[in-house]
């Protein structure tokens, strides 16, 4: 798991720190885990989202997002937790705004803050 984090938080990353707290947020918000929401809603600014797009992401809401990348993080990020099965054009259109290492990372960013928001809720934090 540490090798996952520390990945993610490294230039070598091909998602912006706008989009990793963006799927952080809808990954905690899945869990309801209140503490990962908390601290990352607070990340979430520092990386440049707008108050609107945390307050939706906070309340579980699809926030209205103009940026092609930041929907794609979004909607890949919240089909993906709902289990859904990607069809060829929803996979392409992924691929074609994010790249398959940009799919990739998300899915690895969901498996590591799902561990993170159940560990916290585990230990009631």
């Amino acid at each position: 798991m540490e090798a996952i984090g520390t990945h993610l938080n490294s230039a070598a990353s091909s998602l912006s720190a706008a989009e990793m707290e963006l799927a952080t947020l809808v990954t905690a918000r899945f869990w309801n885990a209140a503490y990962v929401i908390k601290n990352h809603a607070q990340h979430a600014a520092k990386a440049g989202l707008d108050a609107a797009t945390i307050e939706a992401l906070k309340q579980g809401a699809a926030p209205s997002l103009t940026d092609a990348r930041l929907k794609a993080v979004h909607d890949f990020t919240a089909s993906s937790l709902r289990g859904d099965t990607l069809s060829d054009a929803d996979f392409e259109r992924y691929e074609t705004t994010l790249g398959r290492a940009g799919i990739a990372e998300i899915l690895g960013l969901i498996g590591y803050f799902t561990s993170v928001s159940l560990a916290m809720k585990t230990h009631g934090v």
